[in-house]
């Protein structure tokens, strides 16, 4: 850490006007792929706060991070959308490699709030949240409007066409070794209803809630994580801003769980940006969704080969089946063909589990209590690992009964679950079973529903018997 504060020293002094005190450094977060932290100084007898964002020193580029940029093009790219006028940090400065700090760059801090629960449900955002989708729609238009040949990000920035992306995350998701049916299903679907062409633009790739600063007065102040971004459909966007995990529990608010998709609409075309049509939103949001499901099983599996061991990557992991279950509601809407709380209901009958339920009091009562900051975040974690080892103990070996005989009707032969899996997963691949077989849609919804009521019995998407656009 020393070294750390010795060499910024040198860069804040070389390269921060009115530079005094370097007064303290704090480390914020540590991310898939960043690491940033909260630099205090002393300008011109005032006090001026900065964010530092770099790369850890052994980052791992295979998994998680291939489709990264470097932090000196990503500083790039927010410069150029600062120029157009989009709410971007101002960079102050890139480390070369004589800085001695790593991959990395020197910002501007920006106020504002970024958890995105509380800017959904958050009482003081109440006044501000009817603008920002609106807000988000002139942002959009203007981030998609920029010259790419004339800004310099040819031959920079990867180019990535409807198709190209989803062939591009199932390699990916072929790589994992995993049999999820319902992510079978997704991909085909997307690869036999793809969008219509559009120009490629600049596109943030992560535009969401959560990675959106927002102030309670006047909305959005910054846009942040510009990390994965790349030359692609500029609908891909609007799609992610509305799938239906980052709505954090208010889905009738499409965008963002803060706002109506009329209203982004509206103000995006009038930004600069194209009309755009329903079919062409519903892509892109199913493909968030599945880009979203796969991501998460790379940060279960960097949990796994020992990338990454915090206890967030597996649980992360377990979002997998929230997103099945908006897919289930984007694409098969229906009922299930048992009644969840009467089967749930009964199966509570059985006595917990004696130990995990002790470890689960125990972290709790003791350390929940009093941990603080990110450690009591990580307690939280854990109390909901528990219960999902709780809720898999009870209900675990009923649900994949259930399942494997479902599937045996399905395919018409005896086997076990996971050979079953296999088999059907390889059909719906090889096309050896239409999307529109009512069968298969049943055992999706069936066996979706299943794995949620064990990961995230309160999911939202749970209550959805469909979409509440499509």
């Amino acid at each position: 850490m020393l070294n750390f504060e010795k060499n910024l020293l040198i860069i804040l002094e070389k390269n921060l006007d009115g530079f005094e005190t370097l007064e303290s450094t704090k480390r914020l977060t540590s991310g898939a792929s960043r690491i940033t932290f909260e630099i205090s100084t002393i300008c011109k007898g005032k006090p001026k706060k900065l964010a530092l964002r770099i790369n850890p020193a052994d980052l791992n580029k295979d998994g998680l991070m291939s489709q990264r940029i470097a932090p000196s093009l990503e500083a790039k790219v927010m410069k150029l959308a600062r120029s157009a006028g989009i709410p971007t940090p101002k960079i102050i400065y890139i480390f070369d490699e004589e800085d001695d700090l790593g991959e990395g760059y020197l910002m501007d801090w920006m106020e504002g709030e970024s958890v995105g629960s509380k800017i959904a449900r958050g009482e003081e955002f109440k006044e501000i949240r009817p603008v920002l989708a609106k807000q988000c729609g002139q942002i959009l238009g203007r981030l998609h409007s920029i010259d790419i040949s004339s800004a310099g990000l040819e031959g920079f920035l990867v180019k990535l066409k409807p198709i190209d992306y989803v062939l591009q995350q199932y390699k990916i998701y072929k790589s994992l070794g995993v049999q999820r049916p319902m992510i079978e299903y997704v991909a085909r679907w997307l690869l036999e209803n793809p969008p219509r062409d559009r120009p490629l633009c600049l596109v943030h790739n992560d535009f969401r809630n959560g990675n959106l600063l927002v102030d309670k007065l006047s909305g959005i102040s910054g846009v942040l994580d510009w990390e994965i971004a790349h030359i692609g459909n500029p609908i891909r966007d609007i799609g992610w801003l509305c799938t239906p995990s980052w709505r954090f529990g208010v889905s009738s608010n499409t965008v963002g769980g803060f706002g109506m998709l009329e209203d982004l609409l509206a103000s995006y075309e009038a930004s600069g940006g194209s009309k755009l049509e329903q079919e062409e939103i519903k892509f892109w949001m199913v493909f968030g969704s599945f880009w979203w499901a796969i991501a998460c099983l790379l940060m279960e599996k960097s949990y796994g080969n020992g990338e990454d061991k915090s206890i967030e990557r597996p649980m992360i992991g377990r979002r997998v089946s929230e997103c099945e279950m908006d897919c289930v509601n984007l694409l098969i809407p229906g009922k299930a063909s048992f009644n969840p709380k009467k089967m749930v209901e009964r199966l509570e009958k059985q006595l917990d589990p004696l130990l995990i339920t002790s470890i689960k009091e125990y972290v709790k009562e003791e350390i929940l209590l009093t941990a603080e900051g990110r450690q009591k975040f990580l307690a939280t974690i854990a109390c909901n690992a528990l219960d999902i080892t709780i809720r898999e103990y009870k209900y675990g070996k009923h649900f994949k009964e259930s399942e494997q005989k479902q599937l045996e009707r399905l395919l018409r032969r005896k086997g076990n679950l996971s050979s079953l899996r296999s088999e059907i997963a390889s059909a719906i691949q090889h096309k050896d079973i239409s999307l529109g077989s009512e069968g298969l849609k049943q055992y999706l919804r069936d066996s979706t529903l299943l794995q949620i009521l064990i990961d995230q019995p309160n999911y939202p998407g749970l209550d959805e018997l469909k979409n509440p656009i499509f």
